[in-house]
């Protein structure tokens, strides 16, 4: 029932003309970074920070609109800067990774570095901002796991065999690998980049409205 209320509010913020402009503004975002700042290792593998725009989709909308911007994100960045041929499984994997980023994230933020004075006393303010939160680092290890080597891995292993016609293992074992390594880099990434927005008065108290209309 949880799960399903998500997507009904999520659903919701589309009639909202302010969360329509900023997630268009995200999709933007993460069509620049996909474009600019992506490194192709080979026609199936891409390593890029693009993934961060959808993460604050997800957080501030929701898994409904973060499946949407997904989507459209996979599409915006084969018309601009092609990789081989167009595959539906590539922008499937992009709405899927996005839906979890929603599902995970929406209306949820880590604990300020002021509101850990109570657990780490009167630390500097660097020390307390790059404690962890431990409860949330644990959502956010899981879902980028759940994303790197559930979607990214098996599924895109997948479709890679479908296009490509070789054995599942040839695709499998350097995506897992290049995944696998990923985890801890975007887990730390993507806690400290919400981190960060924490401490933004205007953008956490965008998302704590999220949370009391769910």
């Amino acid at each position: 029932m949880l799960m399903f209320s998500q997507f009904r509010s999520s659903a919701r913020e589309m009639k909202n003309l302010r969360s329509v402009i900023l997630a268009a503004l995200l999709l933007a975002i993460h069509t620049i970074l996909s474009v600019l700042i992506s490194i192709q290792v080979t026609e199936s593998l891409k390593i890029s920070i693009s993934f961060i725009a959808n993460v604050l989709t997800g957080c501030l909308f929701g898994p409904t609109v973060a499946l949407i911007n997904g989507a459209l994100g996979d599409l915006l960045q084969f018309m601009i800067k092609p990789t081989g041929g167009f595959f539906f499984g590539w922008t499937l994997n992009a709405a899927l990774a996005s839906m979890i980023y929603g599902m995970f994230f929406y209306g949820k933020l880590p604990r300020r570095a002021a509101a850990m004075e109570e657990t780490d006393g009167r630390k500097p303010f660097l020390m307390r901002f790059l404690g962890l939160d431990l409860k949330f680092f644990l959502r956010t290890l899981i879902a980028i796991t759940i994303v790197n080597l559930l979607v990214n891995s098996l599924l895109g292993t997948y479709w890679c065999m479908l296009m490509y016609g070789k054995h599942f293992m040839v695709y499998f074992t350097p995506r897992f690998i290049k995944n696998l390594a990923q985890i801890p880099v975007n887990t730390l990434m993507t806690y400290y980049a919400l981190r960060a927005l924490a401490e933004v008065p205007d953008f956490r108290k965008l998302v704590l409205k999220q949370t009391s209309r769910k």
